[in-house]
């Protein structure tokens, strides 16, 4: 289903003569190995090099690899990777998750830093996270613009559903404006 989800979802930027391995495989896929532990570019290539040609794994998205690709390859998919394409798709696939399960009411909501994000000069990334409190389940995320905080991005956010939820959130949220 999230196979599905990403094929119809994203768009691959690459010039035809990079597109060896197709977008949607090698991300979901990735996602995979990091379900599997994998917590860098390097180890989601240790890993499909060890299991991408496993009949379970074929089984599961129904490709043959020849060969899996290089750590390279995967670093450039991510990199060229449209963020609210990916966004979009998580949220269709939390969506099919959730539907016809509980009334689900309390939405809490947080930023972070991702940890490892910076890079010399480069500030590290900061996400806010939606949280259905009632399960424990993250069901969006939104990247904290550099020189900003969490204000716009909650605000966005909140355009984006509707009025049924209950909100739990930090204080600097509670402004007027909001």
């Amino acid at each position: 289903m999230l196979y599905q989800i990403l094929k119809e979802n994203l768009t691959d930027k690459r010039r035809k003569q990079a597109q060896q391995y197709d977008l949607a495989t090698i991300i979901y896929v990735s996602i995979i190995a990091m379900l599997c532990g994998s917590i860098d570019m390097k180890q989601i290539s240790i890993w499909m090099k060890k299991n991408i040609k496993r009949k379970e794994i074929k089984k599961l998205i129904g490709v043959d690899f020849i060969k899996a690709p290089s750590k390279s390859t995967i670093s450039l998919m991510f990199k060229e990777l449209d963020s609210d394409q990916l966004e979009k798709a998580f949220r269709q696939w939390v969506e099919l998750q959730l539907k016809d399960k509980i009334k689900l009411t309390h939405l809490a909501t947080d930023g972070k830093v991702m940890r490892g994000s910076s890079h010399k000069d480069k500030k590290a990334i900061e996400v806010l996270s939606l949280l259905l409190a009632d399960i424990g389940v993250v069901i969006a995320h939104k990247q904290i613009v550099d020189k900003s905080n969490e204000i716009p991005a909650f605000q966005e956010m909140l355009k984006e559903l509707d009025n049924s939820y209950i909100f739990t959130f930090d204080a600097m949220h509670t402004q007027k404006k909001l």
